[in-house]
């Protein structure tokens, strides 16, 4: 006979193929490349939690140990089931924004602005060597312009005194 196992989470004995418990929604996944696993689901970064065979789409923001399943800020702290499948079904119209897209643009859109934007046929590298060479001028400038006023300041003081 099978010995019976039990939810690590909650205790309740796991029925069916035992890789999820109905009571609080913790789920085993099966064993396999888990790195491979993680980069493949299209759902990584959403809440690990489920329910009645739903996954939460809320986005994950917490694990409970580095490189654990990540859970929405509801589910990090939820210990009601009940409650747990009701926070699935309401996130199931959740969209995601895209927000790469969005950051992507404002970066171009600001080195733009600075004249700093990728020119045609311009490598990475030579992209990121011309805004580092840029900075450090700008840093320079900065520090010099402070050393002068500093300078400035002290002739007036020593003036006025």
């Amino acid at each position: 006979m099978k010995k019976s196992e039990t939810c690590p989470k909650c205790h309740v004995v796991l029925e069916g193929s035992g890789l999820s418990c109905a009571e609080c929604g913790w789920s085993k996944r099966e064993r396999g490349d888990a790195a491979q696993q993680r980069a493949d689901d299209p759902l990584r970064f959403d809440c690990a939690y489920e329910a009645d065979g739903l996954r939460c789409r809320y986005p994950g923001n917490s694990a409970k140990r580095f490189g654990g399943p990540w859970h929405c800020r509801w589910h990090a702290s939820c210990v009601d089931p009940v409650e747990g499948a009701r926070l699935v079904h309401e996130s199931q119209g959740y969209v995601h924004e895209d927000n790469e897209t969005a950051h992507n643009a404002a970066v171009a859109m600001e080195l733009k602005k600075w004249g700093m934007e990728r020119r045609p046929g311009e490598s990475k590298e030579a992209h990121i060597a011309r805004m580092q060479d840029f900075c450090r001028r700008g840093i320079r400038e900065l520090a010099y312009r402070q050393a002068r006023q500093a300078a400035n300041e002290a002739v007036a003081k020593d003036v006025a005194g």
